[in-house]
């Protein structure tokens, strides 16, 4: 496996991961979310491929972005906001639990070491990444729950100076 920088090239494989897993982890009876509402969230596809091709042309130092290969696969992807939060990271469903979000995690730490803190948000009901987290120090901000981010919601977890 190797974490790089993503370049425009990388642009399809990071929107067809996040759309991958979006649909394998959000789906969610008890909170109304659907299928359908993910399919909707993606549906403009290729503006979204297009945006990030420019994205990554410019790769401007408070937006990061990292791809995991294993093989000539892109297999996963770590989005850097800014040296105190966490964008996005997913990894697709069949190469999960192979080490690949710890190294990529490792590779956001790194990024924010001169911080006092970082943050990360994860849907409430997304028990695997909130223990992913919680492993790496994370803890759940009282009172963050935040009912009208994306489709889904979410509490912001954060993790002190390390």
């Amino acid at each position: 496996m190797k974490i790089r920088l993503a370049k425009p090239k990388d642009a399809r494989d990071i929107v067809y991961i996040s759309k991958k897993t979006w649909l394998d982890t959000y789906p969610n009876e008890e909170y109304g979310i659907n299928y359908e509402d993910i399919e909707k969230k993606f549906a403009n596809f290729e503006e979204k491929v297009q945006k990030n091709k420019e994205r990554f042309k410019k790769n401007s130092i408070e937006k990061r972005y990292w791809v995991a290969e294993v093989g000539e696969k892109v297999v996963g992807f770590l989005f850097i906001k800014d040296e105190k939060n966490l964008g996005a990271m997913y990894i697709l469903p069949e190469y999960q639990r192979r080490r690949i979000g710890s190294a990529l995690m490792k590779k956001f730490l790194d990024y924010c070491k001169n911080s006092e803190e970082v943050f990360v948000e994860v849907a409430v009901y997304n028990k695997e990444a909130i223990d992913f987290y919680k492993s790496f120090g994370f803890k759940i901000l009282k009172d963050s729950l935040k009912e009208d981010n994306h489709i889904m919601p979410s509490v912001v977890m954060k993790k002190d100076s390390f």
